[in-house]
């Protein structure tokens, strides 16, 4: 995908990968701004069940308001193709952080106040996940 664009947005270089999805830098070329792009494999296109809670992550993204959260700036679907643009957050991975010397509960507070949000939200929306692997960016970002 590196080198390929989805509508408006240059594929730069993969940043992560978790259990379904690939994430994405990007450089929106109508704003001049890299985002970061999470693409649903193709295979997943016709599974109407995933395609659902992606429409919802979307939908619950999009609805939330709160500085330790990244923004949804849409979704983009090129073919097969579909993908999140999400707002890019620079810097370490929760495993760096935690290698760097970062205490587990300074850490786990910051990803509660998001986990608190999203729990309330999931439970009017359905089954979604949030994002928070030891080598991805967590949702939660230290201020």
């Amino acid at each position: 995908m590196v080198g390929t664009s989805i509508s408006h947005y240059k594929i730069l270089e993969k940043i992560g990968e978790g259990g379904i999805d690939t994430v994405y830098r990007a450089t929106d070329t109508k704003l001049n701004r890299d985002v970061a792009l999470k693409i649903l494999p193709e295979q997943f296109a016709s599974d109407s069940q995933r395609m659902g809670r992606f429409q919802r992550e979307a939908e619950v993204l999009a609805s939330l308001d709160h500085p330790n959260i990244g923004q949804i700036y849409g979704i983009e679907e090129a073919g097969a193709t579909k993908a999140l643009v999400l707002q890019l957050i620079e810097g370490p991975t929760l495993a760096e952080k935690i290698a760097q010397g970062a205490k587990m509960g300074v850490v786990c507070k910051r990803i509660a106040v998001t986990e608190q949000t999203y729990y309330r939200w999931r439970k009017e929306y359905g089954g979604l996940r949030l994002d928070k692997s030891r080598n991805q960016r967590p949702f939660a970002t230290e201020k």
